[in-house]
């Protein structure tokens, strides 16, 4: 009898071992099974809100656009007080406080008589801008820049009176600034006060 009442004990404990395990192994099971959703539903979100990054629209102010703009001109480049004007019917004014000294080496051969003595009339500080009409280039998916008029202190001057390359220069800035946003676009709108980047 004794040897059957310890069979009986041994068996009922191994019995309950047995249930514990399979119970606590069922457990795991569905924590794993919680864990393993819940990460796909993560990956699922993250997954949705890089597309929506990706297709949105961005807006970047003639603000932001100048605070960039001295960071993209050539280092020999006479710029301060770097500021744009952008209108919506396709115009774009970039105006900076110029140094004539700076000017003039700048584009020393680049000036005739009548602009070199027109350079020696204003101060040594002055203010400088081009009066550009812009499109976008939908083949270069950048922007297009024309030259309206010119700045010089006050005085509005004919597109000719500058040396090309000062022109040029402020519209490749421009471009290089969009392009190093960090925004993927493939068209660009003007409206005013801002340059809108499209997908």
């Amino acid at each position: 009898m004794e040897k059957r009442g310890e069979s009986l004990f041994y068996g009922a404990i191994t019995l309950i071992s047995v249930m514990l395990c399979l119970f606590l192994g069922g457990i795991m099971m569905m924590d794993r099974e919680e864990t393993t959703t819940s990460m796909t539903k993560e990956q699922q979100f993250s997954e949705v809100e890089i597309v929506e990054e990706k297709s949105r629209e961005i807006i970047l102010t003639q603000e932001e656009i100048a605070g960039k703009l001295c960071e993209m001109l050539p280092e020999a480049f006479p710029k301060s007080s770097v500021k744009m004007e952008i209108n919506g019917n396709g115009s774009i004014y970039t105006g900076m406080t110029a140094s004539r000294t700076d000017l003039e080496k700048m584009v020393k051969n680049g000036l005739g008589f009548k602009e070199r003595l027109m350079l020696r009339m204003l101060p040594e500080s002055f203010e400088m801008g081009i009066f550009y009409n812009v499109s976008f280039d939908e083949e270069a998916a950048m922007l297009s820049f024309a030259v309206e008029s010119l700045n010089l202190n006050g005085m509005r001057l004919e597109s000719n009176m500058a040396p090309p390359e000062i022109p040029h220069e402020i519209a490749q800035a421009v471009n290089k600034v969009l392009l190093n946003s960090g925004y993927y676009f493939t068209k660009i709108e003007i409206a005013d006060g801002e340059v809108i980047l499209k997908p």
